[in-house]
């Protein structure tokens, strides 16, 4: 039997919810010889296996999420809702700004008179508290559901931030068509602060058989930021486009990872969006989140980054 065994020699085991997860020898061997991206390919596996034992007879549910890698659903967060995450971030301290280019301009009735084209928001401990009790809101049980009828696993939240986007007519790199990078099942639930239709900040999105067109086509666009294009239209001529105009209080869930998407900087005022980003887990979101945590993720640390096991055990190689 190949053993997993630490920085010190003493043997690694997992264990959830007191219960230990086996780990075979061609698996033990997968954590040896590959790199991240093979133990998060496990660790799902795992996610996978656990879920399906406790839901023998679960069904894939066939919904747009499912079908197309991106569902709207309207009308989740109150008005009241938005008014008081948009209140804290109005109070909030800005953690990254991303400048504007020195080629781009700002149309007139756009009402801005600023120096960067977008904000990460950082929300203190206060805030955290208040905006806590409305991820039980967002992540209902039709969300939940749709969710883990895509992952076929249960799913955790891996960390949650703020983006205020500003008019601009040259769109910075990651409001250009790409996908991820990370795990295969990794989701994002975007909560929309603004009304789409009075600002135009948005997001577009093409379904994986687009993006598969996209992805054989060469598109450099994942491998060289710098070379992301806003038009696909000459790599997938006939690529439909999927628009969603989201109002506040809606939010959008999509694959990241597997299907292209690109934002549209608004035309007036600031799009405002609360990230919460998802990843495949051996317990339900309920029991695994931490709330320190995920409000408090360092900004740029990419899932393939982090051991996915680390919750269960250490593993100090990685």
């Amino acid at each position: 039997m190949l053993e997993l065994l630490d920085a010190k020699g003493k043997k690694i085991e997992f264990f959830v919810e007191k219960e230990k997860i086996e780990i075979s020898d061609a698996e033990a061997e997968c954590f040896l010889q590959q790199d991240i991206r093979g133990v998060w390919a496990i660790f799902y596996e795992k996610c996978r296996e656990k879920y399906l034992k406790k839901n023998p007879n679960i069904e894939r549910l066939e919904s747009d999420l499912y079908r197309n890698g991106v569902e709207h659903i309207a009308s989740v967060l109150s008005d009241k809702d938005v008014t008081l995450v948009r209140s804290i971030i109005e109070n909030s301290s800005v953690f990254h700004t991303f400048p504007r280019s020195s080629g781009s301009n700002v149309t007139e009735e756009a009402d801005v008179n600023v120096t960067y084209t977008a904000q990460h928001i950082e929300i203190n401990a206060e805030a955290k508290i208040k905006i806590y009790p409305l991820l039980y809101r967002i992540l209902n049980n039709e969300t939940v559901k749709k969710i883990e009828s895509l992952m076929q696993s249960y799913f955790a939240i891996d960390h949650i931030f703020f983006s205020r986007t500003y008019p601009d007519a040259d769109p910075i790199v990651s409001f250009r068509w790409h996908r991820d990078a990370g795990p295969k099942f990794q989701t994002h639930i975007m909560v929309y602060l603004s009304d789409s239709e009075e600002t135009g900040g948005r997001t577009e999105f093409i379904n994986y058989h687009y993006s598969g067109c996209v992805e054989l086509s060469g598109y450099a666009g994942n491998k060289n930021i710098e070379r992301r294009a806003t038009d696909l239209k000459y790599i997938v001529p006939d690529m439909e486009v999927i628009a969603p105009k989201p109002r506040a209080g809606d939010i959008i869930i999509f694959n990241a990872t597997q299907i292209y998407h690109q934002g549209i900087h608004p035309n007036t005022g600031y799009r405002d969006v609360m990230f919460i980003i998802l990843r495949p887990d051996m317990m339900s979101w309920s029991k695994s989140v931490d709330l320190k945590k995920v409000f408090s993720h360092p900004r740029g640390l990419a899932l393939f980054s982090q051991n996915p096991f680390s919750n269960y055990a250490t593993l100090t190689r990685y």
